[in-house]
């Protein structure tokens, strides 16, 4: 069974993307540098993701970044999130061997694996350097369950574990600011920045959204003796992603 929810539109961050895009100046004597960075993410779900899910997440996101003009960059980035967990008991459907009551405690973990590549616009030189960009790739939106069954006479565990999803192509928009910590070296009175020397703080939001995808919504998870029994919900897998982490250039 399956459950259709319609998702919204981010039409702000288009605006302030154009507006950081208009901003941005040519790149000077600025060496380009390939890029690694990683940080921590928070994950606001929007639109009917979030009437269902609800509730905001936290996770980590790691990225590469290679130069590929004047003031072009392409990169590939990976993320996870967790957004809740549960635990419940339901009783167990008949009297199993051994004696006592059966039931069964039920855990669950609510989460999104993420990839995307992505196009950057940005600026290479100056302490303050903004960027906007535009994000395609997949979501996998996925739920880790576990059961135990438990005795009222006796505690005798017999565990089992499943994970459940669902994946799904996405796309986003982008905008950020990566602040240099490290002075550069200087040669012939210009400042050229090389290798571990282009350190930069990095500030970020995203907002991605999905093709629709199933996903199960906290609580909703079961168990009939057998094996887990759930209900799908479907709706387009969308959410507003703060960043703050470190880069280094190589």
């Amino acid at each position: 069974m399956e459950r259709k929810v319609g998702a919204g539109s981010s039409g702000s961050l288009l605006l302030l993307i154009g507006m950081l895009l208009g901003g941005i100046p040519r790149v000077g004597a600025a060496q380009e540098v390939i890029q690694m960075g990683a940080g921590a993410v928070g994950s606001f779900p929007t639109g009917g993701f979030r009437r269902l899910m609800g509730e905001p997440g936290v996770g980590v996101s790691g990225e590469i970044t290679v130069p590929i003009g004047e003031g072009w960059a392409a990169g590939a980035s990976l993320g996870w999130q967790i957004y809740a967990t549960y635990k419940g008991y339901v009783p167990a459907p008949s009297m199993l061997p051994g004696g006592g009551e059966w039931e069964a405690e039920i855990r669950s973990s609510h989460h999104i694996a993420a990839g995307h590549l992505f196009l950057r616009r940005r600026r290479s030189e100056g302490t303050f350097r903004p960027y906007g960009e535009f994000l395609l790739g997949f979501v996998y939106p996925f739920t880790r369950a576990e059961r135990t069954l438990l005795r009222t006479i006796d505690y005798d565990p017999a565990g089992s574990a499943e994970t459940i999803g669902d994946t799904a192509l996405s796309a986003g928009l982008g905008a950020g600011l990566q602040i240099h910590l490290r002075r550069s070296e200087e040669r012939e009175g210009e400042e050229e920045e090389h290798g571990w020397g282009a350190a930069q703080f990095e500030v970020r939001v995203r907002w991605v959204t999905s093709c629709p995808a199933r996903y199960i919504r906290k609580g909703t998870l079961g168990w009939d003796g057998d094996e887990f029994v759930y209900t799908w919900d479907r709706s387009v897998v969308s959410f507003f992603q703060p960043y703050l982490g470190i880069t280094f250039g190589f």
